[in-house]
């Protein structure tokens, strides 16, 4: 069975080779390395959410197309249930689950996010992309870091930030968070 990672970068190089770009542009496109564009496209090197938004607004496709495949098909509402959506494990970090994966010409980019308890300490891996971002929490309690600032968010609370700047979550508590998480 082929890997997540490598039907996307099959997907990614499929994209690069039908638009004319070397591999040198899609680096310099997505500000990263010949090397680790080269890693990522064989799949090697695991994606971020952050960086598949570049790669779909560069070749103006919708995100779920470069995941599945599939190409979005509704264009008056999308229904998500309760606990459905399409999962996107992107990281170890994340659980992410596309809220509106179905609906052609988002303007925003709901999902919810599952965040791990990471102790203090262990490896933090910031994002960053452009747009903005909004998270409002469902549950647990949650440690957001833009820049050198930390904010402390509990069920109820949100925020909205300028998503260029680096930013990562974690959970605090007991418990994993869970965020209602909207990019635009």
């Amino acid at each position: 069975m082929i890997s997540q990672n490598i039907e996307i970068a099959q997907r990614i190089r499929a994209l690069r080779e039908d638009y004319g770009y070397t591999v040198e542009k899609m680096a310099q496109l997505l500000d990263v390395t010949i090397d680790e564009y080269n890693a990522l496209e064989k799949g090697k090197i695991d994606f971020s959410i952050s960086f598949l938004e570049k790669i779909s607004n560069i070749f103006n496709v919708e995100l779920p197309i470069l995941v599945t495949g599939d190409e979005p098909k509704l264009r008056v509402y999308d229904v998500t249930r309760n606990g459905e959506g399409l999962m996107v494990k992107r990281n170890e970090e994340y659980d992410y689950r596309a809220l509106a994966a179905n609906f052609v010409g988002k303007k925003i980019m709901p999902f919810e996010v599952a965040v791990p308890l990471i102790k203090e300490g262990e490896p933090q891996h910031y994002n960053s992309h452009d747009g903005f971002e909004f998270e409002y929490i469902i549950e647990g309690e949650l440690k957001l870091k833009i820049n050198d600032t930390e904010l402390i968010l509990k069920k109820g609370d949100c925020v909205y930030f300028d998503s260029s700047c680096p930013h990562h979550m974690m959970s605090l508590g007991d418990t994993p968070a869970r965020v209602l998480v909207v990019v635009v």
